[in-house]
């Protein structure tokens, strides 16, 4: 099995435990996200589609290098500015930086345009951080 199929993998893996409808691997390369992969319930994204880093919610992952993650957006006033929530709508979001020999390459994330019924717990977020790692060992190097 390839490493393009280990991430899909991995993915669909975290689409389920999240319930949330996109999956993505990105790649940051200076202020530009790229999506490397995608997994979608529903409309997804390309690999090699190009976004402004600003206009992601990955833009706060990226500058704090922690995870992040939103139950609903439009609950929270100074997000609702937001270029992702108002060009998307999305609500929900949970994401987390991707190392690659101890450099951040991108970010894994998951996202709906609905919100989300529950509080994120500590086992989700440990969760994405582990679904991170194993996502490193695939990826090629910067």
């Amino acid at each position: 099995m390839g490493a393009d199929q280990n991430i899909q993998i991995v993915l669909r893996e975290g689409l389920k435990n999240f319930s949330l409808d996109t999956g993505i691997v990105s790649r940051i390369d200076e202020n530009k996200y790229v999506v490397y992969s995608c997994e979608s319930n529903g409309e997804g994204f390309a690999s090699g589609t190009e976004f402004e880093l600003q206009d992601s919610y990955c833009s706060d992952v990226v500058r704090t290098r922690k995870t992040c993650f939103y139950k609903d957006v439009s609950e929270i006033s100074e997000m609702l500015k937001h270029p992702c929530y108002l060009n998307t709508q999305l609500r929900a979001y949970i994401g987390t930086p991707v190392y690659v020999d101890g450099v951040l390459w991108g970010t894994l994330n998951y996202s709906s345009l609905y919100p989300r019924k529950l509080d994120y717990t500590n086992e989700e977020i440990q969760f994405l951080e582990s679904q991170a790692k194993v996502i490193s060992c695939f990826l090629p190097g910067k």
